[in-house]
């Protein structure tokens, strides 16, 4: 249920977020707001930090509860401001046209550009799905990290992922978004081998967090590059297609790799998804160089 939950909340603040805010704007607010999106993720390990060695593991979920009537009022509050709005909202200077939804599917899918986006993204939530089904026991199995120290590396990595994402506008300028989404991707292979490869616990800490950071420039510029290329009348659809990328990477990557975990250790699960990321490097690149011809 939580899981269905979250679907529809990052869904949904996503494509409000791409779509309120005003195009010349565009890039550093969807930088602003994934940032704080991974402060709310930032925050879940520093409260576990202190409250388990206090109130045990599974106490600790209360707080999440507590945060969720937050959650719950805050948005409440945004539907009575949106409904006031949401009959006048419209896009301004478009002249968007009836699709039917199998062209506007199919429309969306052949842009090159969310293709792109999409592998990118898919790609690297195998990824951090593999890190959230098995780094944790692999930290504590084999580096014997304590419960405080797994938290301390989840935290650790969002704090990376936030600080790279209230940057994200600056670092879009300076390289480009297509050229980060390729970097970013390629990132994420070397540092998954580099995950399995080195066994001393302050390094896989480090390298960890390096991956958060690539998380934060990964997720908000597939969304910026969506939101820049496609249609507005597609934008919606699209950003939800984007969105089922981290969904269905993060739900699938335990299942596709248990058997490995099984057979040959948890450190080879993350060697799986660098080979699944090299492999979305590689498409990515020939989908930029047709780009580039065309």
């Amino acid at each position: 249920m939580q899981g269905f939950s979250y679907a529809f909340i990052g869904t949904a603040s996503i494509i409000l977020a791409a779509l309120t805010i005003s195009s010349l704007e565009r890039d550093k607010g969807v930088g602003i707001y994934t940032a704080f999106l991974s402060l709310g993720l930032l925050t879940g390990p520093l409260i576990t930090t202190f409250s388990i060695p206090f109130f045990g593991v599974s106490n600790t979920f209360f707080f999440a509860a507590l945060a969720g009537l937050v959650g719950i009022y805050a948005a409440y509050i945004l539907n009575r401001k949106f409904s006031e709005i949401e009959k006048n909202w419209q896009v301004i200077g478009v002249r968007v046209e009836k699709e039917l939804f199998k062209n506007k599917i199919l429309a969306i899918i052949r842009n090159r550009t969310f293709a792109t986006a999409f592998i990118g993204n898919l790609s690297f939530f195998i990824l951090f799905g593999v890190l959230l089904a098995y780094a944790p026991l692999y930290a504590k199995g084999s580096l014997k990290f304590s419960d405080e120290l797994v938290s301390m590396v989840f935290l650790l990595y969002y704090v990376a992922t936030t600080l790279t994402r209230l940057n994200v506008g600056k670092i879009v300028q300076k390289v480009g978004k297509d050229k980060l989404l390729l970097v970013g991707t390629g990132l994420s292979v070397l540092l998954a081998f580099s995950l399995a490869y080195f066994k001393n616990g302050y390094v896989f800490a480090a390298f960890f967090a390096m991956i958060g950071a690539v998380q934060g420039i990964l997720f908000p510029v597939g969304s910026m590059l969506i939101a820049e290329r496609i249609h507005p009348s597609r934008n919606v659809l699209a950003n939800s297609l984007y969105m089922m990328g981290a969904d269905t990477g993060q739900g699938i990557a335990p299942l596709i790799t248990v058997g490995i975990a099984i057979q040959y250790g948890m450190a080879y699960t993350f060697i799986a998804s660098a080979v699944i990321s090299t492999f979305a490097t590689i498409a990515i690149l020939l989908i930029s160089r047709l780009n580039q011809k065309s």
